[in-house]
């Protein structure tokens, strides 16, 4: 098992994958941008139907909890 993990690592097969690259992925890394860029109070309900994703997504986008900005 320790060969396989070591392997694993070595092969950078140990991260998954997030962002634009994510399978599940509603939402490009401009479009995340675009959503942080928004002046605050906009609507994250008009903007969530905007880009069809939920209020919530909007959310943890504006907040940095998914789409992490850029360091």
């Amino acid at each position: 098992h320790r060969d396989n993990m070591d392997d694993m690592v070595a092969k950078k097969r140990d991260r998954k994958a997030s962002g634009a690259q994510s399978g599940k992925a509603k939402l490009t890394d401009a479009e995340a941008c675009a959503i942080r860029a928004l002046p605050i109070g906009t609507n994250q309900q008009k903007i969530a139907q905007q880009y069809r994703v939920t209020p919530s997504t909007i959310w943890h986008i504006i907040n940095n909890r998914t789409w992490k900005a850029p360091a």
